[in-house]
């Protein structure tokens, strides 16, 4: 546990004794998407956590979610830190058709506040503003004052492997808005204009949450996951 850290705002969850309790970790499967402990690869034997979202089916595009979430519990001291980290391997074949939405595999915020969080995510060959067809990891943030929005995106360094293990972290500074991606030991950073309203809640969420317009199915596993918040 990180020093300065209680004992509440921290969680390690390495599978090995199964799916941590639904009562900590709340189970979340949307449309198709599914949640299993797995013996197929792991970082520490003998458990990982897989996750799919298949390829959308029928006319009706819907996201296909498959998550786990974390939710620190409130107490009278606002939330200065959120950092949540895992290893990743996802199944990623050479996808034929450019995305225009993402996969999101790790995200951190504050649920007091209309969700202002960020995230870690996946995309395929998709028009973003420093690369008009960028395949890989980014990391995005969704902040809300009052009513209004505010939104921003950073490339990440750094790249998943085709089954190897990627060790992913993502920070959230609830202080400056600062967004931090960190994979496998390099940090990548995302400076916001805004800093998210205060907040005596924090929560991480873990697992493949692939959006509407991601035509093509997901598959990936994790294990050894770390979450903490400090106040």
């Amino acid at each position: 546990m990180p020093t300065g850290v209680a004992a509440a705002d921290y969680q390690c969850v390495d599978f090995e004794d199964g799916l941590p309790s639904p009562t900590t970790w709340a189970q979340t499967i949307v449309a198709t998407g599914t949640l299993a402990l797995t013996a197929a690869r792991a970082v520490t034997p003998p458990n990982g956590l897989q996750t799919v979202a298949p390829a959308p089916s029928g006319p009706d595009e819907t996201p296909r979610e498959a998550y786990l979430q974390w939710t620190a519990p409130g107490t009278t001291v606002t939330v200065k830190n959120i950092s949540v980290a895992a290893a990743i391997s996802p199944v990623t074949p050479g996808f034929s058709t450019a995305w225009t939405d993402q996969v999101d595999l790790l995200c951190a915020g504050f649920p007091s506040n209309i969700e202002s969080e960020a995230c870690l995510a996946y995309t395929n060959a998709a028009n973003k503003p420093w690369n008009g067809s960028y395949t890989g990891l980014f990391v995005y943030y969704q902040y809300f004052q009052s009513d209004q929005a505010y939104f921003g995106e950073c490339a990440v360094s750094g790249a998943f492997v085709t089954n190897m293990w990627t060790n992913a972290e993502l920070r959230v500074n609830a202080t400056t808005g600062l967004v931090e991606a960190v994979i496998d030991g390099v940090v990548s950073s995302c400076t916001t204009a805004v800093v998210p309203t205060a907040d005596t809640l924090g929560f991480v969420r873990v697992g493949s949450q692939s959006g509407t317009y991601v035509p093509n199915p997901w598959s990936a596993y994790f294990d050894n996951v770390v979450a903490f918040v400090r106040r």
